[in-house]
């Protein structure tokens, strides 16, 4: 019979996967599975752990420029904010408002083509 002390059972953790290789894919030195020394460990070593916080400040710290801004101007209730910081990759607009306001300009752009 195995005896497992209380101590012992607190030092062993599940497998889990690298927070890098689930957020951007493979690296090279990445084990992507890993069993961790830590309850609170996220990274499987040093370098993907510094690796993804690299990329992520590149990626908060690049802002675009409202896609209604470039085509149409300042919008008249002064509230688009021009340059931002995209929540997502693939966001073009400060805010919800000016997408719609820039697709609704559209609509009535090609109606009357």
């Amino acid at each position: 019979m195995i005896s497992i002390t209380k101590d012992q059972l607190k030092t062993q953790h599940q497998p889990r996967l690298c927070l890098h290789y689930r957020v951007f894919g493979e690296r090279k030195g990445c084990e992507k599975g890993y069993i961790p020394t830590r309850a609170d460990q996220k990274h499987c070593c040093g370098s993907c752990r510094v690796i993804f916080y690299q990329k992520i400040t590149r990626f908060n710290n690049t802002k675009k420029e409202c896609l209604h801004h470039q085509v149409f101007g300042q919008r008249r209730d002064e509230k688009c904010l021009v340059f931002f910081n995209p929540q997502r990759k693939d966001a073009k607009h400060c805010s919800r408002t000016c997408k719609d306001i820039y697709n609704q300009k559209v609509r009535k752009l090609k109606a009357h083509d």
